[in-house]
């Protein structure tokens, strides 16, 4: 009986051994699978959180310069009305102290229309209505010149319709020079030419 019990201990034993052995090595296995999983888990997670801070950082910078630009846009156009009604000021300025009218009319130049929509500028007379100075200033300045002539021979510078021996040419006022009390003239050559005995 003894005999049996230590040959079924001595047979037994090895496969104990064995099965604690294999037992370990599963636990092992699992033990590393485990820490590498844990270690692909940190690694991976760490990794989202650098990229959703480099995505914080990215968007805060679109952020800053994505304002930078509206404030520079912001100013460029306040700049930019501020010029037009700085010039806008100037033309009415400028149209005031020459006695013209500020007023909305059709523009036109030499009475024929040149746009279908009426706007805030400077009527010179019944036939020039001009909404930026450009053009307005080529007027002026052959106005002025034709005026100085006027005053220089000690004639009167007037709006009124052109008349030439007392009789109206046209309805339409202009600017011009009275010659003498039954002429007025609208145009330099005009009076010049009357000036200078010519048939005006």
């Amino acid at each position: 009986m003894k005999r049996t019990q230590n040959w079924k201990n001595q047979c037994a034993f090895p496969f104990i051994k064995i099965s604690v052995a294999a037992n370990i090595g599963r636990v092992r296995r699992t033990y590393w699978l485990a820490l590498l999983k844990h270690n692909y888990l940190s690694a991976n997670l760490q990794a989202m959180q650098v990229m959703i801070s480099s995505a914080r950082a990215s968007l805060f910078l679109l952020a800053v310069v994505a304002l930078v630009a509206v404030a520079v846009i912001a100013g460029c156009a306040k700049d930019g009305i501020k010029e037009k009604e700085e010039a806008k000021s100037g033309f009415e300025m400028s149209c005031r102290l020459n006695g013209f009218s500020w007023i909305t009319k059709l523009p036109q130049e030499g009475g024929i229309a040149l746009a279908e929509k009426p706007c805030l500028g400077c009527t010179v007379d019944a036939d020039n209505h001009f909404c930026s100075e450009g053009d307005y200033g080529e007027l002026v300045a052959a106005l002025a010149d034709f005026r100085d002539s006027c005053k220089a021979n000690g004639d009167t510078w007037m709006l009124m319709e052109p008349t030439k021996d007392n009789v109206a040419v046209s309805e339409r006022m202009c600017w011009g020079c009275m010659a003498d009390s039954q002429n007025h003239f609208c145009s330099k050559g005009e009076y010049l030419r009357f000036e200078s005995g010519g048939s005006g």
